[in-house]
């Protein structure tokens, strides 16, 4: 979402229009990549503009966070907004899905420590189908950001375990690979 009061034009900010069309679709759930609230994840700005369009599948919404959360500090608008307390990394089930909700700020979180909680609840969960959301991606195109070798590690372990499915944003485009091994 936008900054609050920020104009809607036919490029931007349209996070009004989106959270309509999620909505109408009934998601059982919603996977948010990052960057959720522009421009610095305040919980003043999670309440006057998420809050107000995305709000409405709120109960829904499985959130990582980005990058612009931490412009906050520690993220503290993100984690009140959602109700959650660092770390921001955990499991949830999707169906019969395990999903993994990463934090990819490695520079403000204990990635080491968090790589170990992903590699020990790989192996006490091994389910058919598994997935890691996260806001920086291994592999991207993207013209502004594009891979982020640092994300590496994250991606090695969810390869070993047979992640079936990764999920990125911070680009802001969307690409999607063939199936990679």
């Amino acid at each position: 979402a936008c900054a609050p009061g920020a104009p809607t034009t036919k490029s931007r900010c349209q996070h009004a229009a989106t959270a309509r069309l999620a909505t109408r679709l009934k998601p059982a759930a919603v996977l948010v990549l990052g960057d959720l609230q522009y421009p610095r994840g305040s919980l003043r700005g999670f309440r006057a503009s998420f809050g107000r369009t995305w709000g409405a599948v709120k109960d829904k919404t499985l959130p990582a966070p980005g990058n612009h959360e931490y412009r906050t500090e520690g993220a503290s608008g993100y984690f009140r907004y959602f109700g959650l307390t660092p770390p921001a990394y955990r499991a949830v089930a999707i169906g019969t899905w395990r999903v993994y909700l990463l934090d990819s700020n490695c520079d403000r979180v204990d990635c080491a420590a968090e790589r170990s909680w992903l590699r020990a609840d790989l192996a006490a969960h091994p389910v058919a189908c598994s997935a890691i959301v996260l806001h920086h991606p291994r592999y991207s195109s993207g013209a502004e950001h594009g891979s982020d070798a640092s994300m590496a590690s994250f991606w090695r372990i969810a390869d070993r375990r047979g992640v079936d499915l990764a999920l990125a944003g911070h680009d802001h485009a969307y690409e999607r690979f063939a199936p990679m091994d």
